[in-house]
């Protein structure tokens, strides 16, 4: 085909001036990590799109535009239609487009380039990609093993990352923000309500409009903070352990102390195939529960958790003294030659018990919020080891309730995220001392240097 016309980009979009200093950052000056940190609704995912739709004419190449879901990427901006009443795909222009499938989500241009709209949910789907170069939407709601995964990819391909998104608290987005905001290399730009205007001075969302939205009661003044006033450590009023994680780290009880090898191991699990398996590793010592490792991982079996559970093991001379699997480790699982996965977990190694004698098997709550409370029962007598919990930390600062929009309020369902593996594991750890399963379980010896710092 040949293209008589010249296409002019970007295309039907005219930047405001706030985006022009990002659109330059990396158009021009030519920087590989950009972070848009902007307030909502300023436009974040079309000035993301536009940028990725030039870098894809500059360099032929395959390229990700991820979501924290998959459902996410279709409903944010392959079927999303703009306030201008546009569709987000009209920005690339059909004179350039060469296939386009609705199935997977992907569009090629007559240039060769290619750009896919993936999910970090299924980040184990992406890995063979060969990307030059990804915009990460919404990255402080993204598995942090996404990106994790991803970085080498584009180290390997000389690749640049564009991430657009409103802090959530002090997780993943907050840490990548205080490492960039003085790199040379990365461009960095954080805007509230009150830096944004529209080319006729007006502001983009208004101090009206929040207070209508405070007198709506559709968002909590927490939430308010974070996403029109970038506050990055605005309380999250939707964390289910929001208050309990703060509370430790204002005690200082997330940091790394000296693991001692003269105190057994319990390990903590919640199981998935296709969703992720979670292991919190614990220590008991007097009135202290101490986490003192977090791994997950998915679409593995159970040799490989027990050669990861053997090296960190070796590492610190440690001695793994139980398992506790989750209340439905014991049924039957389809597909698995009739094994439950207590059975399939013992022939690997791993010491679930479920017999008449001895049952290691976390009972089950009669409902979730049971379990929320007790564990925010324990929660005070919690240390963290600050690097090896690092996601699992993660995951209990994004385990959120889920928003009523009929009612205006949130329930007391939990979202299913990425998020919940690790939270699942956490709260059997509560419901394992609620239930008297340790023996002894507050009689390990502290030796002198392994002790952490005792504030009680």
């Amino acid at each position: 085909m040949t293209i008589n016309s010249i296409i002019e980009l970007p295309y039907n979009f005219k930047p405001r001036k706030y985006e022009l200093a990002a659109l330059k950052a990396g158009l021009i000056d030519k920087k590989k990590s950009i972070l848009l940190i902007w307030h909502r609704r300023a436009g974040k995912d079309i000035t993301a799109l536009n940028y990725v739709i030039l870098k894809m004419m500059e360099r032929v190449g395959t390229y990700l535009y991820l979501f924290p879901e998959l459902k996410q990427a279709r409903r944010d901006v392959w079927d999303a239609i703009t306030s201008e009443g546009r569709k987000m795909l009209s920005y690339i222009p059909k004179a350039m487009i060469k296939r386009i499938n609705n199935s997977d989500m992907s569009v090629e241009l007559f240039n060769g380039s290619v750009l896919l709209f993936g999910g970090a949910d299924r980040y184990d789907m992406l890995m063979g990609g060969n990307f030059s170069g990804i915009v990460y939407s919404e990255f402080s709601l993204q598995h942090p093993l996404a990106y994790q995964y991803l970085q080498p990819v584009l180290a390997e391909n000389k690749g640049w990352e564009f991430f657009i998104y409103t802090f959530r608290g002090n997780n993943h987005g907050y840490r990548l923000y205080l490492a960039a905001k003085d790199n040379p290399d990365a461009f960095v730009q954080v805007l509230s309500v009150h830096d944004t205007k529209r080319d006729d001075g007006t502001p983009v969302v208004s101090d009206e409009d929040i207070d209508k939205i405070r007198k709506m009661g559709t968002m909590t003044e927490g939430l308010i903070q974070q996403e029109f006033f970038c506050n990055p450590l605005a309380f999250n009023d939707d964390t289910i352990f929001g208050k309990q994680l703060e509370a430790a780290r204002n005690a200082d009880r997330i940091y790394d102390f000296p693991i001692d090898n003269a105190v057994p191991v319990y390990c903590f699990w919640d199981l998935g195939r296709s969703d992720a398996t979670a292991i919190w590793f614990v220590q008991f010592v007097r009135e202290e529960i101490r986490m003192i490792n977090y791994y997950e991982n998915n679409f593995q079996e159970f040799p490989f958790y027990a050669n990861i559970i053997d090296e960190f093991k070796k590492k610190y001379n440690l001695f793994i003294k139980d398992h506790f699997p989750p209340h439905d480790a014991k049924h039957v699982r389809l597909g698995m030659a009739g094994k439950s996965l207590v059975k399939m977990a013992q022939e690997a190694g791993i010491g679930f018990c479920d017999d008449d004698r001895h049952s290691n098997v976390v009972p089950r709550t009669n409902s979730e919020e049971e379990s929320h409370q007790a564990t925010r029962s324990i929660f005070n007598r919690c240390y963290f080891h600050k690097t090896n919990c690092k996601l699992g930390i993660d995951c209990l600062s994004n385990y959120t309730y889920k928003y009523d929009d009929e009612r205006k309020v949130y329930s007391v369902k939990p979202v299913h995220n990425w998020a919940s593996h690790g939270a699942h594991a956490f709260m059997a750890i509560a419901l394992v001392i609620i239930n008297d399963m340790i023996p002894n379980q507050y009689a390990g010896t502290i030796s002198q240097k392994g002790a952490p710092r005792v504030r009680l």
